[in-house]
């Protein structure tokens, strides 16, 4: 009797032994919801259901599909998760005669939106053909200051990374032979679904495919490089001078912002900035008047853009390379004669060593991050330095007080205003010297003087900035003589503009528009000031 009770148990023990070694097969599919597509790289863990531990672990392939053995007879959750979905779980069984169970598991995308680009060269008739590969791509989410794509070289010609709302991209394309290529991508910042920037020369445009709600999609572009080759010639468009003027324009300033950027982007080439005019008037005229505007572009991009004028020349030609039939005698609309006041951005040569060659997007987004902090530390401090020539899109939203008066007095010390609404009294004030901070602005608006705060916490108060928007600004400073400016909503406010603000200044309304003076600490008002107070 004892043998046959330890005999038993000997079976009971191999047989035990047997059916935990015995596995089943599990093979498993991970797909986008919508039947959107199979996801790779999706990282699986399987647990016991009854204790939790983990009992295998892989990740799926390019179709989406992962293979794993499982004992046999026990219950299991399988855990799916990858970057930009929701986490996934499903419930599986072996206990079954079977020797494979399947699954699916069906994940859904977080709120964002998908960017499929594919490259070609401008102007090529045949996209596919002339498509380009082998580019540097690098995007990087500025919100949260982390790398979100590095590749070194594409292998095809198309690429795709995914936007998270509320978040600001910097894509950065690069190829040898071609202009670099920055984008700036807006993800639900704001109001703004998907705005993009610097995506002029997208074609055929921009195409979204959006869900209802706009809470994901995506975004299919046709992104052209430039070639960069010597003596190419690129028409710049919009950047058009009033008839017989050379004066830089709001509208051309924002052209030629961009191309300070181009250059920025691509610090070794060379180039020369040519300007066009229409066949009326004389060719003389004509030419003087074409190499004035040229210049007068090529002086903006300068002073304004901070490029180095080793890197850019000017010149004007007249009549001689007109776009259409508009010549002398024959007649044209307005429309027609603006085509050929045009101006065309031309490679004359290029720099030998690239600074940006051996820097990633992130070094140049950190360096470009601490250089605005360095020249706005204890000045204006303006939300995050990428955003710098927007000021903020919400310093129009709210209205501080941010108003202090001062009493202003004369060298015989009569008060001229007390509590800011007083009309100024008409009395002399030669040489009245006026004492106040860097922080406060001096107003001379509708015969009332007033001394305003500057800022409004980090933001310039919007009590000043509501009276500058559409209006034309010309500001005189001591170091860089007269410019002229003009916005349409606070978040175009220039650069050079915001400058100008970093220092003591006045600002008198005159003719429907302001002009804006540097004033020293200690000296008297300029004099345009004085003989409106008078």
């Amino acid at each position: 009797m004892t043998k046959q009770i330890f005999f038993a148990l000997i079976a009971c023990f191999i047989f035990n032994n047997l059916a935990d070694a015995q596995t089943v097969r599990l093979e498993a599919y991970v797909f986008e919801d919508n039947n959107r597509g199979f996801l790779n790289e999706v990282e699986i863990k399987i647990c016991n259901i009854l204790d939790a531990s983990l009992v295998a672990e892989t990740r799926t392939n390019r179709e989406g599909f992962f293979s794993v053995s499982l004992p046999v007879g026990k219950d299991y959750l399988v855990k799916a998760s990858k970057d930009l979905f929701f986490p996934k779980e499903e419930k599986i069984s072996t206990k079954t005669n079977e020797e494979k169970v399947f699954a699916k598991l069906k994940m859904e995308r977080k709120p964002g939106y998908i960017f499929d680009v594919t490259l070609a060269e401008s102007g090529a008739p045949n996209a596919t053909v002339d498509a380009i590969s082998g580019a540097r791509i690098e995007v990087y989410n500025n919100t949260k200051q982390v790398e979100t794509l590095v590749v070194d070289s594409l292998d095809g010609i198309n690429f795709d990374v995914t936007f998270e709302r509320g978040n600001h991209y910097t894509v950065l394309i690069r190829k040898v032979g071609y202009f670099n290529k920055r984008l700036e991508a807006y993800v639900d910042v704001e109001g703004c679904i998907l705005c993009f920037e610097g995506v002029g020369t997208v074609t055929p445009g921009v195409s979204d495919v959006m869900s209802q709600g706009f809470q994901m999609g995506s975004v299919l572009a046709n992104i052209e490089l430039d070639p960069a080759r010597l003596n190419r010639t690129i028409r710049i468009d919009n950047i058009y001078y009033d008839l017989d003027k050379f004066d830089i324009r709001p509208d051309a300033a924002k052209e030629l912002d961009k191309i300070v950027r181009l250059l920025n982007d691509n610090p070794t080439i060379i180039i020369e900035l040519g300007s066009h005019t229409d066949s009326r008037g004389g060719d003389r005229y004509n030419m003087r008047l074409s190499s004035n505007r040229a210049k007068a572009a090529v002086d903006y991009i300068i002073t304004q853009g901070g490029i180095s004028a080793d890197r850019i020349t000017s010149k004007g030609y007249g009549e001689s390379q007109l776009v259409n039939g508009c010549r002398d005698g024959k007649k044209c609309t307005e429309e027609e004669h603006q085509e050929n006041r045009r101006t065309e951005l031309k490679i004359v040569g290029f720099d030998a060593v690239d600074p940006l060659a051996d820097k990633s997007l992130a070094e140049m987004l950190t360096e470009e991050r601490l250089m605005w902090e360095v020249n706005n530390s204890e000045q204006i401090q303006v939300g995050s330095p990428f955003d710098a020539a927007k000021v903020s899109r919400n310093a129009s939203k709210d209205k501080p007080a941010g108003v202090v008066i001062k009493s202003v007095e004369q060298d015989k010390g009569e008060t001229l205003v007390e509590g800011g609404n007083a009309a100024v009294d008409p009395i002399s004030i030669t040489g009245i010297n006026l004492d106040y901070e860097e922080d406060k602005v001096l107003i001379i608006a509708g015969g009332k003087v007033e001394i305003m705060e500057k800022m409004a916490g980090n933001q310039l108060n919007s009590n000043l900035t509501d009276r500058l928007v559409g209006k034309e600004i010309y500001a005189k400073d001591k170091d860089d003589g007269l410019n002229r400016y003009q916005f349409d909503h606070i978040s175009e406010i220039p650069i050079p503009l915001l400058n100008v603000f970093l220092k003591r200044i006045a600002l008198l309304e005159q003719n429907g528009g302001w002009h804006i003076f540097t004033v020293e600490k200690g000296d008297p008002l300029p004099k345009e000031i004085l003989e409106v107070l008078k």
